[in-house]
């Protein structure tokens, strides 16, 4: 690649714009190729709640060894106007996501310094739903209904 795409003119065509072509996967994008996403969904929690989530704890069927455990519920932000239970997500690029402590005196508070992430390629492998709600257009939120997960190195080895 050099330097930035020029603005469009017939004469330079496809031969020209193939040097330039971001042929990535849009689940595999990096912040390199698209700034504001990562290829990871990135669940943010606190010391404690990792450590329960590792441990699977109040799952039901207890899962075994080796296995998690993410509990759904209403998010607390919803202030009653979002009654659907949801683990949430973010994509945001792993250098960003302690924007969220930041953005929100109640994460703060909670030190949401710690995070389950897996590769969004892996989750659509494995057919997890995703659902995109948006009230408005600068408010979107992920959810994936996912009932288990291995904390392993590869998210491929998740259950559901």
């Amino acid at each position: 690649m050099h330097g930035t795409l020029p603005e469009y003119h017939p004469s330079l065509e496809s031969a020209y714009w193939r040097e330039y072509h971001i042929a990535t996967p849009g689940m595999s994008l990096s912040p390199v190729e698209k700034p504001d996403t990562s290829p990871y969904l990135i669940h943010m929690t606190g010391k404690t709640e990792i450590a329960s989530i590792i441990r699977g704890e109040g799952a039901k069927p207890p899962v075994g060894a080796g296995h998690g455990f993410l509990r759904a519920s209403i998010p607390s932000q919803s202030k009653g106007n979002y009654f659907a239970k949801v683990v949430c997500f973010t994509e945001s690029p792993t250098f960003a996501i302690d924007f969220f402590r930041y953005r929100s005196i109640d994460r703060w508070r909670k030190n949401m310094l710690y995070g389950v992430g897996f590769a969004k390629e892996a989750m659509v492998k494995k057919e997890s739903s995703q659902l995109y709600i948006s009230q408005r257009a600068t408010k979107i939120s992920l959810s994936l209904s996912m009932r288990h997960f291995s904390p392993s190195k590869k998210a491929s080895k998740m259950t559901t």
